[in-house]
This record gives C-alpha cells, sequence and structure tokens, in this order.
C-alpha cells in the first residue's frame, strides 16, 4: 500500500479564536477547514516561542528539555527522536519551509535543506524574513519540481503577523493540494505554533524587548493555546473540545502514516478521540532552564498555576480555576483546593531537573573520562548562570568527579588560590559571546583548564576558533546550497551581529 503524503501547515502566532482587534485572530480559513477533519478547539503549546514551540512538536517532547538556553540550541541532540528524521528513515522526503532566517538556521538540519531548484527567482536564505507569498511560491515550485513519486512531508511555515490574507494564501494551498490529486489521499494538518496576547491586553510587544521579553511573556491562555486541524482519509470529521496538546501532534501522525512511534515521545495519539484523557498535566514554557527570568504554567483539566520564577527571588506562584475564570483575571494563592494538583506539578519539574543532570552528567562523563581518571582535588565552574542551573551543572559535574571539591568562580575567596581544574560552561553558540565568559574567570588560577558546553559537549583547544568552526558548520547545508550566504554569515560575524527577533 502507497504510503500517504503529509503536508503540515503552520501559521505562526495564531490564537485559537477569532478576534476583530489585530490580524493574530484565528483565520477564517483554518475555521472552515476544521469542518473537514478533527478539530482540536483548546490545543496548549509546549511554548509560546516559535523555535521552541517547532522543536517541542517534532520531538513529542516538552520544550523545557530541548536546550538548557535559547542561544545554544542545538538543533538536534541524540536524547530525542526527530519526525522528520524519523520518516526519512521510512522512505519518506522532507521539506521545510520555514519564512524566518533564524529558524532555517537551527532548525534545516532537521528538516533537511531545502534543494535551490525549488527556490523562486529572486528568493534566497539571505533574506531575513520571507513573506508569505514567498512560502507560497516556494510551494509550487515544489509541487512542480518535486518527485511526488516519493511518500513526501512537505511543511510550510507561514506568519499570521504581518498578512492580513493568510486565509486566501491557505485556501489556495488546499486548492492546490485538491488541483494536483492530493487533497484526499493525504495527511493534511494545519496548526499554529502558539498564540498571542489578546487586544484587551494593551500588550506593546516594543516595550517588553526592552526588558528582554518577545511576545512570550504572558501565560495566560490567549498566548499559550493554538488551533489545530487534522485531516486524513481515514477519520471522521469531529470537534474535540478537551485539552490536548502540541507534543501529541507526532504521535497522532506516526499512527495515521503507520510509522512506528518512539519510546521517547511524550505526547500521545489523539486521532481516537474517545480514548483522550481529559485530567493530564500539561507544561508550557517560555524560557529554557539556564534562563532568567522564566515563566512557566501547568494545566490539568480546569485547574491551571502560572509560576513565575526569576533568580534571586522566590517563585510567585498564581493559581486558577478555569471554569469560574475562563480569561484568567483572579488569581489564587496556594490553598486545600489546588494542593494535590500543585503536588502534582512539583512532582514533574523535578523529573524535568533530574533530566537536565542525567544528560551532562552523561555527556560529560564521557568527554573528561581522561581527566576524571586523574582525580583533581579541587575544581572551579565559571557559569555565571541561573541558580537553577548552577545546581543542576555542579551535581552533574560532582557525578563525574565525586572526589572533587567543586567551588563557582565567584565563590572563590582567597586571592591566588590554585586549582586543579577550572571549567568554563557555554551557554551560547555565538562564538563572540566566550569573551564575557572568559573574564569572569580570569581571577582564578588553575594548572588545566577546559570548555564544556551546556549540551554536554567539550569544546577542544583551539577554543575560539572551534566556536567558529562550529557556528558556520551548523549553517554548512545553507552554504552548501547558496555559497554567497557565506558572506552574509561572515558580515554578521565580523559586526558581532545577532538576528533580530521576529515581532
Amino acid at each position: 500500500m502507497k504510503k500517504p503524503h503529509l503536508f503540515w501547515i503552520l501559521i505562526d502566532s495564531a490564537r485559537n479564536y477569532q478576534t476583530d482587534g489585530d490580524m493574530r485572530g484565528l483565520p477564517k480559513a483554518v475555521l472552515d477547514f476544521g469542518k473537514e477533519g478533527l478539530y482540536f478547539k483548546n490545543v496548549i503549546t509546549s511554548a509560546p516561542s516559535t523555535i521552541q514551540s517547532i522543536s517541542s512538536m517534532m520531538t513529542s517532547s516538552p520544550s523545557y528539555l530541548l536546550s538548557r538556553s535559547y542561544n545554544n540550541y542545538r538543533g538536534k541532540l541524540d536524547c530525542f527522536d526527530y519526525f522528520p528524521e524519523m520518516l526519512r528513515e521510512n522512505g519518506y522526503a522532507t521539506i521545510g519551509a520555514i519564512y524566518f532566517k533564524h529558524g532555517r538556521e537551527v532548525m534545516s538540519n532537521m528538516f533537511g535543506h531545502l534543494k535551490k531548484e525549488f527556490y523562486p527567482k529572486g528568493l534566497t536564505h539571505r533574506k531575513e524574513v520571507w513573506t508569505n507569498q514567498d512560502v507560497y511560491a516556494l510551494f509550487t515550485e515544489i509541487l512542480k519540481k518535486h518527485d511526488w513519486s516519493t511518500p513526501t512531508m512537505t511543511y510550510l511555515h507561514f506568519n499570521v503577523r504581518v498578512d492580513d490574507n493568510v486565509s486566501d494564501t491557505f485556501n489556495n494551498v488546499l486548492q492546490d493540494l485538491r488541483d494536483n490529486g492530493f487533497y484526499d489521499n493525504s495527511v493534511i494538518l494545519v496548526n499554529s505554533d502558539h498564540g498571542y496576547p489578546d487586544p484587551s491586553k494593551n500588550y506593546r510587544f516594543e516595550d517588553s524587548l526592552k526588558d528582554g521579553w518577545g511576545h512570550d511573556k504572558l501565560m495566560t491562555n490567549d498566548n499559550i493555546l493554538t488551533p489545530l486541524v487534522i485531516k486524513a482519509p481515514s477519520i471522521e470529521p469531529a470537534e474535540i473540545d478537551t485539552a490536548v496538546a502540541t507534543i501529541d501532534i507526532v504521535p497522532t501522525l506516526c499512527s495515521l502514516l503507520k510509522v512506528e512511534g518512539s519510546k521517547k515521545f511524550h505526547g500521545v495519539d489523539i486521532s481516537n478521540i474517545a480514548t483522550i484523557n481529559q485530567d493530564r498535566l500539561l507544561r508550557t514554557d517560555n524560557r529554557y532552564v539556564g534562563q532568567s527570568p522564566a515563566y512557566f504554567a501547568y494545566t490539568k483539566g480546569a485547574q491551571k498555576v502560572i509560576v513565575y520564577r526569576e533568580s534571586g527571588k522566590e517563585d510567585l506562584r498564581e493559581f486558577y480555576n478555569l471554569v469560574d475564570d475562563l480569561y484568567e483575571e483572579k488569581g489564587f494563592s496556594l490553598n486545600d483546593d489546588f494542593q494535590s494538583f500543585h503536588d502534582e506539578c512539583l512532582e514533574n519539574e523535578k523529573a524535568l531537573l533530574d533530566f537536565h543532570e542525567d544528560l551532562l552528567a552523561s555527556n560529560w562523563s564521557k568527554e573528561l573520562h581522561e581527566i576524571s581518571s586523574k582525580d583533581p582535588q579541587n575544581i572551579v565552574m565559571v557559569l555565571p548562570s541561573t541558580e537553577l542551573f548552577r545546581g543542576i551543572a555542579r551535581s552533574a559535574l560532582a557525578r563525574v568527579f565525586p572526589a572533587s571539591e567543586i567551588f563557582f568562580h565567584d565563590e572563590v575567596e582567597k586571592e591566588n588560590q590554585e586549582f586543579d581544574l577550572k571549567v568554563f560552561i557555554l551557554e551560547s553558540e555565538i562564538p563572540w559571546q566566550r569573551k564575557s565568559l572568559k573574564s569572569k574567570g580570569m581571577k582564578v588560577n588553575a594548572r588545566q583548564t577546559i570548555y564544556l558546553d551546556n549540551n554536554g559537549e567539550r569544546i577542544p583547544n583551539p577554543v575560539g576558533f572551534n566556536l567558529y568552526w562550529r557556528f558556520f558548520s551548523k549553517r554548512g547545508g545553507i552554504i552548501k546550497n547558496d555559497p554567497i550566504f557565506l558572506w552574509d554569515l561572515a558580515s554578521r560575524v565580523f559586526k558581532k551581529r545577532l538576528l533580530k527577533p521576529i515581532k
């Protein structure tokens, strides 16, 4: 039996309901398409941040596990299974068209690099933000030039925020699928990565940027609920109000495509709506464990808690009853009504934090086997990170060096105290940010110095050269596809310029 094609259309930042106050409400075309498939009306994202959310979907794992910091998101780690890669192992081709430059650079090794022949005339990766018309033009080229005898996953990433005609674009995609004979026999999915603060909140993006936030600051449902419609030949249309999660999408697709799922998945198959659990604990994060401030939310049925966490301060928790307070206007302190829910949240968070410690301890043990055999008596770690991640990193390193006394650089009080080992922990892939980290360890002397990163890898000497090599190599597929991009990238590095966040 021929395997079905998969067309995954993601409309960035679309809320799960329609609004008139701005362009970020649910597109009417998605609402109409909902009548033709499983229309999930309450889908909780793992992160109100695009890269965090998409990587979470593609691994069916909480976003909180996928990195320790945003600037050192690696794209792929061995401890997760990646849906596009799983499809390729099952005979599928994968095509990913992502509208913003940073996403293409850090996620192309997941989706695969777009063939140059698919680019319409005048479009290159060097353009920082592709319009919806650019992505649609790519799709029409893919329809014409791809070998459709091979089962294929086509991922199209549109943007609701800059185009009030996104419904027309989505309808054009659907019509093209009909015209080319794909509509009835393929799996077609449309969703969003997250919502967006409702106009009634008067959220000012530019003001938030000054405080280090983007659109991801709010953890209320307008920002963390997304639309989701899945159409497949084997399923009858239905509307589902029960809360599910974006981490459930890939296990569901595996079921529909007859691809064996992974034991590493955290989500569940929701194609059989009769078996959906109404009392699952679902988590959303807007930052990783090495970033501060960081907010996260847990939802279970009608109960929800938003946790506001900032280094040096006590966590603030606000509890909500979503039946009585749909718009989350009245938060409660912890009381008897929420105690068992709160206990379950704490247990889940401990499991997530244990994952980070286990990951680092395992990877660092392999990387540092030769050094650990020499039993250094004392070690100093240079890690100006969050208190939470510093604790995780210290515990992980203590498992590698159980007989060593471990200090942080800012705990060293004696002048000229010499250590056996100084360990710099990098939290960013940006090569020139090493200078700031290095300066914090200058006053601490050690017989040996090594560099590790917060994904568990060791950076060999010469460290500076290897950091730049990793930075360029990560984008090597794009350079191969578009050689002129090398000069674009070199210019960014020379000017020490980061790509701007998407509004």
